[in-house]
């Protein structure tokens, strides 16, 4: 499918307003501990933590809106990540237990290191090129990730996912020294990324369970 992405509107949406949170750490570290109140990390409040529903109760029942469908690794049976929330204005997930949290001035991201590079992020930024022109479908999203990738003949569009009854784009393959598994969406005027990224020979399954872990928990706010 040929980009509808002009050089100009790829311009604006790199010069777009972002929220990015950022994990990092390695999937076979233990959880690390932590208290059942596990808070969140938002765009907002830079590296501080406040509970999640301002009660300080974990919201369970709100992991896997049972409106999901086509996740990675959905048949390995892995618990839904229980760590603290990732939150953007528009949305959130959680991240696996134990994992640091901290923030990257540089990125304009809050970060969570332990052990490079597996990490996981969520970002929202303005479509700015969508205001203008209508939003792009998930599959002309998925083409325009592929294209600005540092060997894009290499990576794959995967089958559409859907979190929380929006249907997302899935790429996967190199980006750079790493590999990325990649989601996206234009919804509600922005744009929505899930990034995954893992050392480049990681195995598929360890790919697989990170990611079977933590999409279930995402959500819209």
């Amino acid at each position: 499918m040929r980009s509808r992405l002009g050089r100009k509107a790829l311009a604006a949406l790199v010069g777009a307003v972002l929220a990015s949170l950022v994990l990092v750490g390695c999937g076979d570290d233990a959880d690390g501990g932590g208290s059942a109140d596990e808070p969140t990390v938002s765009a907002s409040d830079g590296a501080s933590e406040s509970p999640s529903d301002g009660s300080g109760q974990e919201d369970d029942a709100e992991d896997g809106s049972g409106t999901d469908a086509g996740l990675p690794g959905a048949d390995l049976g892995v618990e839904p990540a229980s760590g603290k929330y990732l939150t953007t204005e528009l949305a959130r997930l959680r991240g696996p237990k134990g994992w640091r949290y901290d923030t990257e001035l540089d990125f304009l991201q809050l970060a969570a290191h332990r052990r490079q590079p597996t990490s996981v992020s969520l970002a929202t930024r303005v479509d700015t090129y969508g205001q203008l022109n209508g939003p792009m479908t998930p599959d002309e999203l998925a083409q325009n990730a592929i294209s600005v990738r540092p060997e894009p003949g290499k990576v794959k569009a995967l089958d559409n996912v859907v979190l929380d009854g929006v249907e997302f784009y899935h790429i996967s393959g190199p980006n750079g020294a790493n590999w990325r598994e990649q989601l996206g969406v234009s919804h509600e005027g922005m744009d929505v990324t899930i990034r995954f990224d893992f050392a480049k020979d990681a195995a598929p399954r360890e790919r697989e369970e990170l990611m079977a872990s933590v999409l279930p928990t995402f959500e819209w706010r």
